[in-house]
């Protein structure tokens, strides 16, 4: 026996919180008594230093910079920082924060700049329906330092706020409206002797559209039939013709710069967007008509028009020479 503050001297087990938790703190006072972090240890090496992408891709200002996410993971031996586990019941390692522990300084050579950097939370946002668009935003959170059988995460929800659809309208603002808040935990096995839990909080939003329903859709739809019936007047000149036409397609393009300066550039096309260009090329192809009939009129009175005079000479020769005969008898 170890005396009164282990249990069992063969399998080390810890069988309360309360014990563990004076293994732990003795344990840590053991380590900690004669360590100077300041002081690095000449024997100590660095094991292993590896360094994975965690978000690859390419983001090329004005300036010509590639700007990449790179995650470096360290690994090193401290000899000062070992202990004998039957001295402490069965403890095989323990938890200590930054400031107590001895870190290798590490310098990227060709880095312009270097700095701590966090960063708040985005959600990328798919704007393919936009202005119609459903998103859902999931806020992860782990415990990095900690394995799960260790250290665990559980989320609630308020009580005003569970099945309370009326507590969630007022979450949203101007431009988003919270639909429902969902929870869920996962328990993520690595393959390797740490693995973690995630709890995810799903946030549903919608965005809404009537802002862009009375300052675009609308405006453009008016606008553009408006000047649709405006180009087939008969009454029209043609010069005014042209220049509605030209003065819709101006409007329709300007509409085009403000989305094309409000939206994220993405590979798919918003609908919105669409809705703005199958107005625009149909205001083209009125236009097209428009300046191609008088042409096709020409053409028409060019080709059949002395046929039309000669058939309608013939026809009156007819009439004349019938009244002449009913005259006679």
């Amino acid at each position: 026996m170890l005396g009164k503050r282990c249990v069992a001297t063969v399998t080390y087990d810890i069988l309360d919180r309360k014990t563990y938790l004076r293994e732990q703190t003795r344990l840590y006072k053991a380590l900690i008594e004669d360590y100077d972090p300041r002081l690095p240890p000449v024997t100590m090496q660095v094991e292993n230093a590896s360094l994975s992408t965690l978000n690859p891709g390419a983001d090329l200002p004005r300036f010509e910079v590639l700007l990449t996410l790179v995650f470096m993971k360290m690994e090193w031996r401290d000899e000062r920082l070992q202990w004998n586990v039957s001295d402490h019941c069965g403890i095989e390692h323990i938890y200590l924060a930054i400031s107590d522990v001895w870190i290798p300084e590490i310098t990227i050579v060709e880095a312009h700049s270097s700095e701590d950097y966090r960063e708040d939370y985005k959600k990328f946002v798919w704007t393919q329906d936009f202005p119609f668009d459903h998103q859902e935003c999931y806020i992860k959170m782990m415990s990095q330092s900690f394995s799960a059988w260790e250290y665990g995460i559980t989320i609630t929800m308020s009580p005003g706020l569970a099945d309370n659809s009326s507590a969630f309208a007022l979450m949203g603002n101007g431009e988003w409206q919270i639909r429902n808040v969902s929870m869920q935990t996962v328990f993520v096995e690595t393959g390797d002797q740490f693995p973690f839990e995630m709890s995810t909080f799903i946030i549903a939003m919608k965005r809404n559209s009537s802002f862009y329903i009375t300052m675009v859709i609308t405006p453009s739809f008016i606008i553009n039939v408006l000047s649709i019936f405006g180009v087939f007047l008969r009454t029209a000149d043609s010069m005014g013709k042209l220049g509605m036409a030209l003065t819709n397609i101006m409007s329709v393009t300007f509409i085009l710069g403000i989305l094309a300066t409000a939206l994220p550039k993405t590979k798919d096309l918003p609908r919105i967007a669409i809705y703005v260009m199958v107005n625009l090329c149909i205001m083209v192809l009125a236009l097209t008509i428009t300046l191609i009939l008088p042409y096709l009129d020409n053409f028409t009175i060019g080709r059949f028009g002395v046929k039309d005079s000669m058939t309608e000479k013939k026809n009156n020769v007819t009439n004349l020479f019938d009244n002449t005969k009913v005259t006679s008898a």
